[in-house]
């Protein structure tokens, strides 16, 4: 069932931002407008707005805090696109996180939380509507990470992470879940503008729901 097609992308972008000699404030806009010429109903408007500030406390901490929606579309072959929809499938996500860092000296810290909600929109499978709010989540993470000098050229570094998941319905059986993990690795600075990292790490997804075998996992 191949068709051959063409299509049009109108990809606008715009940027605001302040011009202070510490603290910064950043406003972003991008759109991303497709339209093809025989497959009609592949056509998709997608734009994200993202805020974000960062306040230099001292010589070497900052908080960054950003918060941002977006209207997106899942890529036909994707694992989200699951099914023959007429058209791509659509979704809202609204986000948010703040980060504290800690940089240069011999002890460099980071502490992150963030928090997103996507709520997906119907859609239309040969015309029949199709209700996709059993996918509707909330996504909750937080991590924390130290690294320490090893020699001039390199840094080494344990992380800390954990994670919630929420759906908005528990139909057709409850899929809400936490975990965690743990990294361990070492960064080489290679150049003055290359930086390679490696590490290793554990992970666990515990799931509410009994009937769903639990996830543990060496990560790397």
């Amino acid at each position: 069932a191949r068709r051959d097609d063409w299509a049009a992308a109108f990809r606008p972008r715009f940027t605001v931002r302040t011009d202070l000699p510490r603290h910064q404030f950043l406003l972003t806009g991008t759109a991303d407008v497709r339209r093809y010429a025989a497959i009609e109903g592949e056509n998709s408007e997608q734009f994200e707005l993202l805020g974000k500030g960062t306040i230099d406390l001292a010589q070497r901490t900052e908080v960054i805090a950003d918060a941002g929606f977006r209207r997106g579309i899942e890529q036909r072959g994707t694992a989200g696109d699951q099914f023959l929809t007429d058209t791509p499938v659509s979704f809202d996500r609204t986000f948010g996180g703040l980060l504290v860092r800690r940089d240069g000296g011999f002890l460099e810290l980071t502490a992150e939380g963030r928090i997103a909600e996507t709520r997906y929109r119907d859609t239309r499978i040969n015309g029949l509507p199709v209700d996709l709010s059993a996918r509707d989540s909330t996504v909750m993470r937080a991590r924390a990470r130290a690294s320490a000098p090893s020699s001039h050229y390199s840094r080494i570094f344990v992380e800390a992470s954990i994670n919630k998941v929420n759906y908005k319905q528990s139909v057709p059986f409850q899929r809400d879940s936490d975990g965690f993990g743990v990294l361990a690795g070492m960064l080489l600075r290679l150049t003055n503008l290359v930086d390679l990292e490696a590490g290793v790490a554990y992970i666990r997804q515990n799931f509410d729901n009994p009937a769903i075998k639990d996830v543990g996992a060496v990560n790397f």
